[in-house]
């Protein structure tokens, strides 16, 4: 599975966690097994935490620094998960 399919893979079970709160709890509880039942690639070694935002609380994610120096097109580039949907964190 490429990084593409990777994440097309992931929204599907970010929307199916939202529209069915059984399967959310299994995502929280066990994320490295549901990942992979959904065929996701979970490299071994790798420990995976789910955190559910709430209308009261918001997780910002700090991703693992990048090796070396990055250029300004990549500093550009370095955008995530920011929400943009009224209801959302920001």
């Amino acid at each position: 599975m490429n990084a593409q399919e990777q994440q097309q893979a992931i929204s599907k079970i970010i929307a199916k966690a939202w529209a069915d709160e059984a399967y959310t709890q299994r995502l929280i509880n066990n994320p490295a097994a549901l990942l992979k039942d959904e065929g996701v690639s979970v490299s071994d070694g790798i420990t995976f935490k789910v955190v559910e935002n709430t209308p009261a609380l918001c997780h910002v994610i700090l991703p693992q620094k990048p090796d070396g120096e990055l250029t300004d097109e990549e500093l550009e580039g370095a955008a995530g998960g920011v929400a943009r949907k009224s209801g959302h964190c920001f």
